[in-house]
């Protein structure tokens, strides 16, 4: 579904054979929905959409359902609403860890996007899914390779990339700046690494 109008918009998406779908997004956006036997069981909740019985309250969110498992992502904070039905809530951080989350009333479920102990990758409503955690582990693998070692220091890259372009040398910038962002992404990644912001 596309709203493509500033303005808000609400009705019931139809399809062939029966059936609808209630939905209420802000525009314009973009918003999708896998629907079966009458539930949505994955979406994309752009424009604090409502679609069916789920819903997020910020710009752009998922939700995808594995078996019992419901799967919550986001790139910013909202509150999700989607079907607990007493289920428990655990949050995975970029920097690996597992930790219960309470931040759940009724069928609504907070998604901050840094909280205390670092940035959110995913909330599981039901049990976390082993191989999510195996593919989280692979990648987290992964750039630690890439990076290779000793790591390079982030404000060491900067000042170097800062000197570059001083004299107008805008190639090493380039690889400077790609330098830059695979450091962040392993910082984001990395075991035992606490990524709060305070910290």
């Amino acid at each position: 579904m596309v709203n493509r109008t500033p303005a808000r918009q609400a009705g019931v998406a139809r399809w062939r054979g029966g059936g609808g779908l209630p939905f209420d997004f802000d525009g314009p956006k973009l918003s999708a929905a896998h629907v079966r036997r009458g539930r949505v069981v994955s979406a994309i909740l752009g424009g604090k959409a409502v679609l069916g019985d789920v819903a997020f309250s910020g710009r752009l969110g998922a939700v995808a359902a594995f078996g019992e498992t419901l799967v919550l992502t986001a790139p910013v904070e909202g509150e999700f609403t989607v079907p607990v039905a007493g289920r428990p809530v655990t949050r995975l951080t970029f920097n690996g860890d597992l930790e219960p989350w309470d931040r759940v009333d009724g069928d609504r479920v907070a998604y901050l996007e840094v909280d205390g102990h670092g940035r959110t990758d995913c909330l599981f409503v039901g049990d976390p899914l082993e191989w999510y955690l195996e593919r989280f582990a692979t990648y987290r693998r992964l750039m630690e390779a890439r990076l290779g070692g000793p790591r390079p220091d982030a404000e060491a890259v900067q000042w170097a990339m800062a000197q570059t372009r001083s004299r107008g040398d805008l190639a090493p910038s380039a690889e400077h700046e790609r330098l830059l962002r695979l450091i962040h992404l392993a910082d984001l990644v990395v075991p035992d690494r606490r990524d709060d912001p305070e910290a």
